[in-house]
């Protein structure tokens, strides 16, 4: 018999898993309502489910993040595998999404980044560089669409207006009217993504 996930984690103490499952919570409440790729149905953030195999990563099924492990792997290894699978997965959908949301946006703004990329930051939701490269926090993803589309559009209208003067914001509020609600959103409850 398995033991139970909650079961397999409760030994370690403070670790990344009780850090993981206190985000993860956070991100389902404040999901209710909304329609962002961590709310694929529009009211709740997908439950975990843990299940031992050979074809390893992870994939939305059912309302279910469902990751998969070998089942060797065991303890601390399996900890460090599963969060590697929720974190890749997330960083893969992330470029998907947000390299979308910028071509789209692109056109619409009239600006051609140099190219999109996903990172891990610590307390950014994106930069753009002089040479025209957008980056977005990948844990942007788990945000509704509307907060995803400002951060693009933001990230975006710094290739015209290099900085945050007046000029800059009339541009994001063309492309963005609710951009203020949006921007206070992620001050909030952005903290809770990452």
């Amino acid at each position: 018999m398995r033991p139970r996930v909650s079961s397999i984690f409760s030994s370690y103490g403070k670790t990344w898993w009780r850090d993981a499952t206190n985000n993860w919570a956070r991100v389902q409440a404040r999901c209710s309502g909304r329609n962002g790729i961590g709310c694929p149905d529009g009211h709740t953030a997908p439950r975990l489910k843990v299940q031992e195999g050979y074809q390893v990563g992870v994939c939305l099924s059912g309302g279910y993040l469902k990751a998969t492990i070998r089942p060797s792997e065991q303890g601390e290894q399996r900890e460090i595998r599963i969060q590697q699978y929720l974190q890749n997965w997330y960083r893969t959908r992330a470029l998907e999404h947000l390299q979308e949301k910028a071509n789209r946006y692109a056109q619409q703004i009239g600006v051609t980044p140099a190219g999109v990329s996903v990172r891990n930051f610590k307390s950014r939701w994106g930069s753009c560089d002089k040479k025209g490269q957008v980056v977005f926090n990948w844990n942007i993803i788990k945000a509704p669409h509307a907060i995803a589309d400002y951060v693009v559009v933001h990230e975006l209208c710094h290739l015209i207006h290099p900085n945050h003067s007046k000029d800059f914001w009339q541009l994001v509020g063309r492309h963005d009217p609710a951009y203020a609600e949006h921007r206070q959103w992620l001050k909030e409850r952005g903290e809770g993504l990452l």
